[in-house]
């Protein structure tokens, strides 16, 4: 099957070597990369002592946040030879093969689509991993990652279309992913997704969710959504909006004045 994979680890070794395996043993990924942002050595040390032949580790030495992370990975498979679908996936997640095929199968089906995902659950509930691309107007009113109502979703038979997946667990057309650069390295965390599916719906492509598709457990443990968390999401969403929208500095300034008073709750 010509389908790879990444993950990004940061001191968190043994999470990310576990995966890595599970992944090797569904035996539908030619190369499952890990790439390891500059973690403490005694992660490093863990890492250095795996052996499977599908999995290759790369070193950075800076942590330059999620998307430089998986650029590198991305980069990586890219010189070896592009496969057709990668997935970008953290630590965190729990997969099951029959979720990599049912979307393997999907990109193979829906040559418009250049992401997709199934619908996943934390804790045993359904949890959101999709997503409207922020406009000015949808995050002054509060919604963006946060809005119960998805505007960009279209009802198709055994699928939804919407303006981005979540990048965690997110299946792309490589070649697509390509075109746009892979991930925008000025990002740290948070709106990844965003920026990728901003510039795939320029060319034309959309993005789906499965959901006929075998869901998939998502066990958080990246930062959680503190008043830190809250900053760098406000960061990148302020580049978005700069970057992407085109929007004027009088907007954005606008936009940091308001995102205070969230951090502030």
């Amino acid at each position: 099957m010509d389908m790879a994979a990444v993950l990004v680890n940061y001191n968190d070794s043994e999470r990310s070597l576990s995966l890595a395996r599970m992944l090797s043993s569904f035996q539908l990924f030619r190369t499952i990369v890990i790439v390891d942002n500059n973690s403490r050595e005694e992660e490093r040390a863990k890492m250095k002592k795996e052996k499977e032949d599908e999995i290759v580790i790369l070193y950075s030495k800076v942590n330059g946040g999620f998307g430089a992370g998986n650029n590198i990975g991305l980069r990586y498979l890219k010189e070896q030879e592009s496969p057709f679908v990668v997935l970008t996936i953290n630590p965190d997640i729990v997969p099951t093969k029959k979720a990599c095929l049912d979307c393997y199968q999907f990109l193979s089906d829906h040559p418009e689509i250049a992401a997709c995902s199934t619908l996943m659950t934390q804790k045993g509930k359904r949890t959101r991993n999709y997503y409207d691309i922020p406009t000015f107007s949808s995050t002054m009113k509060g919604d963006g990652n946060f809005s119960r109502r998805i505007r960009s979703r279209e009802d198709h038979e055994g699928y939804f279309t919407c303006g981005f997946v979540r990048e965690s667990f997110c299946f792309y057309r490589f070649d697509a992913f390509e075109k746009v650069g892979f991930f925008d390295e000025n990002i740290f965390l948070y709106n990844e997704g965003a920026t990728v599916a901003f510039q795939l719906e320029k060319l034309g492509f959309k993005q789906a969710i499965i959901l006929d598709g075998e869901m998939v457990e998502h066990h958080h443990v990246g930062p959680l959504i503190t008043r830190k968390g809250f900053k760098l999401c406000k960061k990148s969403r302020s580049y978005f909006l700069r970057t992407y929208r085109k929007e004027p500095e009088w907007k954005i300034r606008l936009f940091n004045l308001w995102w205070l008073n969230v951090i502030f709750w």
